[in-house]
Formats: structure tokens, sequence, C-alpha cells
């Protein structure tokens, strides 16, 4: 049996109202899995940079925190902020690979050594329009040999020239699924290109691709 232990997660969110009662929930059944409880610490996203900071600066314990690649993850890791894991998932997590797979695991190694464990949720985005129905029937649109933007330009067409009280396309996000769908962005403006052979970085700001969606 497990000494009993309190698991403190540390991440950036609003706490809701019903924190107490999840917190409860998860304690109940971390109790049954690993004889621990867990303390769910949410901080808001204005404040986070400096309440984190002062934890790790002044050494206040916890044992999980929020990171991304996209968010301080490799700039924390040069400062020697996070404990290497290859040892402990050696020891403590050995089903974990498995789960993950290695390559997964591998897009989280720093210099070769791992410091944070990404999330399965990852693999369960999806990218892609929210057609009505509706308008699919009425118009008969094969979605079905839809491959292009120009493909789906035709049907905006179609919906903004018939009709007048619909806007053919509401999103205000579509760059970012456009660009998602088309590189692998490693900073701001700087990405592979999906598809590529060649492990090369581009400027998307000046890639041609990129510029024709622009246009």
């Amino acid at each position: 049996m497990l000494s009993p232990y309190k698991i403190t997660l540390v991440y950036p969110a609003t706490a809701p109202k019903d924190l107490q009662l999840v917190q409860d929930e998860m304690s109940k059944y971390l109790t049954e899995k690993i004889n621990a409880t867990i303390e769910l610490k949410p901080i808001e996203w204005a404040s986070w940079d400096d309440k984190t900071n002062l934890m790790k600066i002044s050494n206040e314990p916890f044992d999980l925190m929020f990171t991304a690649s996209w968010f301080s993850y490799a700039k924390d890791v040069a400062k020697g902020q996070y404990l290497e894991l290859d040892d402990l998932m050696a020891q403590y997590g050995k089903d974990i690979p498995g789960i993950l797979g290695e390559d997964f695991i591998k897009g989280s190694r720093i210099g070769g050594k791992l410091y944070a464990l990404p999330t399965k949720k990852e693999f369960g985005q999806g990218f892609g329009f929210l057609l009505d129905k509706k308008l699919v029937d009425k118009y008969k649109f094969d979605i079905s040999g839809v491959k292009t933007l120009e493909d789906m330009e035709a049907m905006f067409k179609t919906i903004k020239d018939n009709e007048p009280g619909v806007t053919p396309i509401v999103s205000s996000k579509f760059t970012n699924i456009w660009e998602a769908s088309n590189y692998d962005g490693i900073v701001a403006n700087l990405a592979i290109p999906r598809g590529t052979t060649e492990l090369k970085a581009v400027d998307t700001l000046e890639d041609p691709k990129f510029i024709e969606f622009y246009k």
C-alpha cells in the first residue's frame, strides 16, 4: 500500500464554481488507485507568468504544472525549472510509452531529454467545416469530392448568390485551421510545410502557398 500523498496540480484557468466538487471526485478516484488526493490550483491566464515564476523561484511545492511547446516549455527547461523524467518514467511509468507512442513522446524531448509528458488529447483534434445540411441538400453539393479551398469557394459562391440572408462562412479561427492543416508551426511565422520531404523551416509570410491563401 502506498503512503498517503496530496498531489498539487497548477494550471491556467478561471476557477469554476464547482471546483471543490471536481476536486473531491478526483481525490476519491485517486485514493482508490494510488492512495492520493489532489489539490487543484487554477491561476488566471493574465497573472500566470508572474505567479508561476514566483512559485518556481521561491521553491513553493507543487507536483504538476501545465506547460506547452507554445507556452514557455523550452524557456523553463533552459532555466532548469523542470525535472528530467526519463529515469522516473522507466521506474514508475513503464506503460506510458505504449499508451502515448514513442514518436509523440519524442516530440516533447529537449536535447534528447524528457521534461514533460504530452497529453493524449492532441490526437482528438479535428479541423474542417461544419455545413448546413439543409443547404447541402437544397443545392445538391457533392461534399465527398471536396479536396481544396477552391472546391469550398464554389459552394460559398452558390450560397452568396442564392441565399441573401445567409453568410457563406462564419469563423473567427479559419486562418488558424488552414495554417495547422498546411504547416507544422515552430514559432510565429516559422514552420515546416506539411508533406515536405525536407527538414527545412520556412518563413510562412514568404511562402508562395501562404501568400496565395491570403490573396
